[in-house]
């Protein structure tokens, strides 16, 4: 949980930089900011999708290129409820909720459309650090007693899930809209996550398939540094 914390705090922190430095006129590395509302969507008779959320932060080589390389430093809390799930051969879950936390890494190829207000399209693939798992539910036991008659107990669990992946791997496809609004563009946009891989597959599977609605910031300092030097010759051509 602690790991968790301090890569929330830092994802905030180079946010915070990149909206100061947008606010001095100040290039930075990172110049798109991200915060997001996700669905998870499993589409099985044994999950009940929940939904999380995200934040993150985002570097563009080529911009303002119809084709940009967007690459990314994300972190992701989705959940998902399983109406029963194995945990071996005298025990399983009910009603457990899993509450999953990733860093991504997300590298997409973006495809503008549009001179001022610019729709856009994407498409990539993520690399996914699975850094914590949470469950919260049921546990339900059956052992046999000295007597070779079945035992039943049942506690409530609030605690770190055991024998997932440690990574995962994503396709990512998304569409959006970029307004202009003096420095910055404000994004709006919609995109899938669907994961390659079982992050617990014990009998049972969980994989972390999600949708997102996000909202983002992105500092346009390729128009303004063009700008100024445009403005830079100008003055040299009229000095000389």
């Amino acid at each position: 949980m602690k790991k968790t914390g301090f890569i929330i705090l830092l994802i905030l922190s180079l946010n915070i930089v990149c909206v100061t430095h947008a606010q001095n006129n100040k290039k930075f590395f990172f110049d798109e900011v991200d915060v997001s509302v996700n669905r998870t969507f499993l589409n099985d008779n044994n999950t009940t999708n929940k939904y999380g959320f995200g934040i993150g932060i985002f570097h563009s080589w080529f911009y303002p290129k119809k084709f940009n390389l967007t690459f990314g430093f994300e972190y992701n809390k989705t959940n998902q409820k399983k109406d029963c799930i194995s945990a071996g051969r005298f025990s399983h879950y009910e009603d457990i909720t899993y509450t999953i936390n990733t860093i991504s890494f997300p590298l997409l190829i973006r495809i503008n459309f549009g001179k001022n207000i610019r729709l856009f399209f994407e498409t990539g693939a993520s690399l996914d650090i699975v850094c914590n798992v949470k469950r919260k539910g049921k546990m339900i036991t059956c052992y046999p007693n000295e007597n070779n008659i079945l035992e039943y107990e049942e506690k409530n669990i609030d605690n770190k899930a055991t024998g997932f992946a440690s990574t995962d791997f994503g396709l990512i496809g998304g569409i959006g809209i970029k307004i202009p609004v003096k420095k910055v563009e404000i994004i709006f946009k919609t995109d899938y996550h669907y994961g390659l891989k079982y992050l617990y597959d014990y009998q049972s599977d969980v994989y972390n398939n999600y949708g997102r609605i996000v909202i983002g910031l992105k500092y346009n300092y390729s128009n303004k540094e063009r700008k100024t030097n445009q403005g830079k010759r100008k003055n040299n051509e009229t000095f000389l």
